[in-house]
């Protein structure tokens, strides 16, 4: 066997091991990082982090005779004002950022797996949206995943449309989320 195969065989035993075994389990101890910390310290003191007079936090509950107050979180969501300095969605680049007048995003909405289809996630995004026009927003704008389907039609029920996809790459795990937008 030449060296140059073994090298070959090699480097790709490294790359497997690597991209199949190592950066998943990294990624997964960030996203636990993320959510024990970050995640953490925002709802542990939801008033003073999300709720303003331009910003606002969702709680859905259900009865629960097991949880400690009788009742369970089933869902959420949260819409604060889009983050012009950052950017994410590269409105400003695109020259869109004119169109779109005051503009609110969607984020963490999220519904209790085992209760979806119930209409918990449409009534959620129904109170966004009527706060948004009270508070005078022109557009919303939020990204999914793109393969997250049950995501993307509650949203297209609520009025949003998918205006762009951009592609993020972490080693070799490559998501691809959607922007989405619901003009008021």
């Amino acid at each position: 066997m030449s060296a140059s195969v073994v090298s070959a065989g090699l480097i790709a035993l490294v790359l497997t091991i690597a991209y199949g075994i190592v950066l998943p389990r990294k990624f997964q101890a960030s996203g636990k990082y993320y959510t024990e910390t970050t995640v953490r310290k925002d709802f542990a003191d939801i008033k003073n982090t999300y709720m303003s007079d331009k910003k606002h936090f969702w709680l859905a509950t259900q009865k629960d005779s097991t949880a400690p107050k009788g009742e369970k979180i089933v869902g959420c969501v949260l819409v604060e004002p889009y983050n012009w300095k950052h950017d994410e969605y590269s409105f400003k680049k695109n020259g869109k950022d004119k169109e779109m007048g005051e503009v609110a995003e969607l984020r963490r909405m999220s519904v209790d797996k085992n209760i979806r289809g119930k209409g918990i996630g449409f009534k959620l995004g129904s109170e966004l949206k009527k706060f948004c026009k009270e508070k005078g927003y022109n557009t919303v704008v939020l990204s999914t995943l793109s393969n997250n389907y049950p995501a993307i039609t509650l949203y297209e029920k609520l009025g949003f449309r998918i205006v762009d996809y951009f592609t993020i790459f972490m080693g070799a795990i490559v998501f691809r989320p959607v922007i989405m937008v619901l003009k008021l």
